[in-house]
Order: C-alpha cells, then sequence, then structure tokens
C-alpha cells in the first residue's frame, strides 16, 4: 500500500498525458478517475497516519527521530517507501519457529 499513491500519480500523469496528445476522450470514463481519487486519498491518509504514529513510537530513531517526522509530512509519497524499507520490513522479517 505504500506504493500506492506514487504509482497512481504516475498512472494519473500517462492517462492525461494521452489526452493532451489527442483531442479525443479520457481513456478512461470519468467516474473511475474520481473512485480513483478518493480511494487514493484514503488510503494516503491512513498511510500518514500510520507512518507518523510509528516514526513517533519508534525507539530505534533516537535523535533523528524529528527528522523523519519532518521528512514524513513534507515529502510523504516518495519518503514513506525509504522508512518501510529501513524501519518497518526489518522489524517482519524475525526468524520465526515452526512448531
Amino acid at each position: 500500500m505504500t506504493c500506492w499513491p506514487f504509482a497512481y500519480g504516475l498512472w494519473f500523469v500517462v492517462v492525461l498525458s494521452a489526452r493532451s496528445n489527442s483531442s479525443a476522450d479520457l481513456p478512461v470514463p470519468s467516474y473511475v478517475l474520481i473512485a480513483l481519487h478518493a480511494a487514493t486519498a484514503a488510503v494516503l491518509l491512513a498511510l500518514y497516519v500510520v507512518y507518523l504514529r510509528h516514526a513517533y513510537a519508534n525507539p530505534a530513531l533516537g535523535a533523528a527521530r524529528q527528522r523523519w517526522v519532518r521528512l514524513i509530512l513534507y515529502a510523504g509519497v516518495f519518503i514513506m517507501p525509504l522508512y518501510w524499507i529501513r524501519y518497518i520490513w526489518p522489524e517482519g522479517n524475525s526468524p520465526r519457529r515452526m512448531t
């Protein structure tokens, strides 16, 4: 989900540029674009909440906490994947015992 807003933004630019090259209608119905915009806004809002809460409560950040919070706030779409790779993904890769 972290990469969805960035991927959607790229796709949206491609759709708009396809329309600007011709006088035809959009290749996607407008109701689909509106639904995707609304879904992307909801996902982005949820991502901000999750990432800011994680950054605020993450003891591994130490003195860099303020920097990460600001980066997430100001450049979230680009910084969230980097934060996920550095701090969230390693938490899920802990070895598990099969019982």
